[in-house]
C-alpha cells in the first residue's frame, strides 16, 4: 500500500514539474515587463523584467551558506524602491554569488552599491514561502 502511495506521489510530482517546466518555456520567450508598483501579479513569474529605481543600501541581505563551485560563499540580495515612489513596494534583486572570505560573519561584510537611478534587467522569480509579502525578486543574468 505504502509503495502505491509513493507512486501516485511521484507521479503527481512529476505531473506538477512538467507544468512548471511548460510554464517557464512559454513565460521565458514573451517580451520584458516594465515593473512598477503596481506589478504584483503571480503571472509574471519567469518572465523577463524591467525595473528602474534606485538601491536601498541600508535593506541590502547576505544570504550564508551558499556554496559555487564547492567554495562556501553570500548570495548579496539588495532592495530596489521605484524611482520616485514612497509606496514601500520593493524589487528584491539577487546581485550574485561572493566568495566567503576570512571574516566569518556577515554583520562584517560590505558589497558596494551603486548610488543614483538604476535600470535593472532579469528574469522574475517567486521567492520562498518563508519570505511572506514578497511579491517577485529579479534575478540578474
Amino acid at each position: 500500500m505504502l509503495t502505491v502511495y509513493l507512486g501516485n506521489w511521484q507521479q503527481g510530482r512529476a505531473a506538477e514539474k512538467r507544468g512548471l517546466q511548460a510554464q517557464f518555456d512559454v513565460r521565458v520567450g514573451e517580451p520584458p515587463v516594465l515593473l512598477d508598483s503596481r506589478s504584483r501579479d503571480m503571472e509574471l513569474r519567469y518572465r523577463q523584467a524591467v525595473a528602474e529605481g534606485e538601491w536601498l543600501v541600508a535593506k541590502q541581505i547576505y544570504v550564508d551558506n551558499k556554496v559555487n563551485h564547492e567554495v562556501a560563499g553570500y548570495h548579496v540580495i539588495t532592495h530596489a524602491a521605484e524611482a520616485g515612489q514612497a509606496s514601500g513596494t520593493y524589487v528584491l534583486v539577487n546581485r550574485g554569488w561572493i566568495p566567503r572570505g576570512p571574516i566569518l560573519s556577515a554583520a562584517l561584510l560590505w558589497v558596494e552599491v551603486p548610488s543614483g537611478h538604476v535600470r535593472i534587467t532579469g528574469q522574475l522569480s517567486v521567492p520562498t514561502s518563508r519570505f511572506p509579502g514578497v511579491v517577485g525578486a529579479v534575478d540578474p543574468r
